[in-house]
């Protein structure tokens, strides 16, 4: 995630003047901003691995993939589990986000890093070759 790798195959993810190739989840409903301060555990891609993370990746199918491009990408964040005092010695609580400026940081092992993202353009689906559904709200018009 530090070093913009490609999440399938471990090259250097692709980048032009708009930024770092991205896939997210389609949540283009859910804010008017979005893709601008989404937060990810899933790393960028290279250009010739899009088409293959978008179809194998459980987490892209789910949803639909959507392809964008990022120009600020920030790592601020672990996705983990928090351990509190118990009765009974440590327990793990739920497993959620924690930004890793929180004082609580050093009671979380985290298992995956997060990036938040920023200064996004969404892409065309034919530019980056994968198949992507219409957005929900497309589909209930």
């Amino acid at each position: 995630m530090h070093r913009r790798l490609c999440q399938v195959c471990g090259g250097p993810a692709d980048r032009d003047e708009r930024g770092w190739l991205w896939l997210l989840e389609d949540e283009r409903d859910s804010s008017s901003t979005w893709p601008d301060g989404e937060m990810t555990t899933h790393p960028p891609v290279c250009r010739p691995c899009a088409p293959v993370a978008a179809r194998l990746c459980p987490h892209l199918r789910r949803r639909g993939a959507v392809a964008v491009r990022v120009a600020e990408v920030v790592v601020d964040a672990v996705y983990g589990h928090r351990y509190h005092h118990g009765p009974f010695g440590l327990y793990a609580g739920k497993a959620d986000v924690f930004l890793t400026s929180s004082w609580s940081i050093t009671w979380v092992v985290g298992n995956q890093l997060v990036a938040s993202l920023a200064q996004c353009t969404v892409l065309d689906p034919v530019e980056t070759g994968i198949k992507t559904p219409l957005s929900r709200v497309q589909i209930r018009r």
